[in-house]
């Protein structure tokens, strides 16, 4: 027998290292995480409904509305929001239309589109190590 030939197997234990043992589930228990999961979906779209419906209301002009419908009290109704001016929100609206153009762009491309667009962008650069050819020959 070689000194050499001896190779433990598997992973290196640390010592103090404890493995969690993974809880295994009931049909139940996975059951009421899908309704909870699904109830947050719900909910999310809702607030997103109602987050559209004010941002029409805003740009419609609707600023006759109280304090707390224009979003400048905060939710604990103590302190005041900075109101944006309309420049401010001209501006994140660009942003944002500029945001979902640049996605839509590149959700069309795949990875292979993508690379290929980049190595031609590469091959349009020169290096910075060519040196031209100076003098005859």
């Amino acid at each position: 027998m070689d000194d050499y030939s001896f190779r433990p197997g598997g992973s290196l234990k640390l010592k103090g290292d404890r493995k969690k043992k993974k809880k295994s589930r009931t049909e139940e228990e996975r059951a009421i995480a899908h309704e909870e999961a699904q109830r947050a979906i719900r909910a999310a779209e809702i607030a997103e409904r109602e987050q559209a419906a004010r941002s029409v209301s805003r740009e419609a002009g609707d600023k006759s509305g109280s304090a707390a419908e224009d979003g400048e009290e905060t939710s604990s109704g103590t302190g005041k929001k900075k109101k944006k001016t309309a420049a401010e929100e001209k501006f994140d609206k660009i942003q944002e239309e500029r945001r979902r153009e640049r996605a839509k762009k590149n959700a069309l491309k795949s990875h292979k589109d993508r690379v290929a667009e980049f190595n031609a962008s590469l091959d349009r650069l020169s290096e910075h190590h060519d040196m031209p050819r100076i003098g005859p020959g």
